[in-house]
């Protein structure tokens, strides 16, 4: 009786440190969020290159974000009346790392083209929010050099 008594109590204390210790194991834990969403001139939301919205600036036809592929979007960047401080682009989670690191090198180039100073990719969550996201990569455009911030 005694000893079932001792597991009963050795047993709890481990599953409980078990628990909170597996908490922090998450290697997105401590990289940075992104806390800027009222001053993004573009907002993209990225799935693949012929499932894009543009949210920002409003895009809606009849109240509906029309579906774009990434040549519309490029088309549609020069006749969009916008600022160009900030482009976010919003990445969908289902993608390998090669194919991001490919889709964030093809879309800093068309960005920067287009005039933008900053370009900022985040990673997909689960609401409409941009605050809170995990920031991807963070470049700055300086005159015709880029640099990762």
């Amino acid at each position: 009786m005694r000893l079932a008594c001792f597991r009963r109590w050795a047993v709890f204390p481990l599953l409980a440190w078990l628990a909170v210790s597996c908490g922090s194991l998450d290697p997105q834990a401590d990289a940075p969020r992104f806390h800027e969403s009222e001053t993004a001139s573009l907002v993209l939301l990225y799935n693949n290159n012929q499932n894009i919205f543009i949210t920002r600036p409003d895009t809606r036809e009849n109240g509906f974000l029309p579906l774009m592929s990434r040549d519309d979007v490029v088309r549609k960047l020069d006749r969009l009346d916008m600022g160009h401080d900030l482009a976010v682009i919003v990445v969908a989670n289902m993608r390998t790392a090669e194919e991001d690191e490919g889709m964030m090198s093809d879309w800093q180039s068309v960005l920067g083209t287009h005039g933008f100073r900053r370009v900022v990719f985040l990673r997909a969550g689960y609401g409409d929010e941009l605050d809170g996201l995990l920031v991807m990569r963070d470049l700055t455009f300086a005159g015709s050099d880029l640099s990762t911030r």
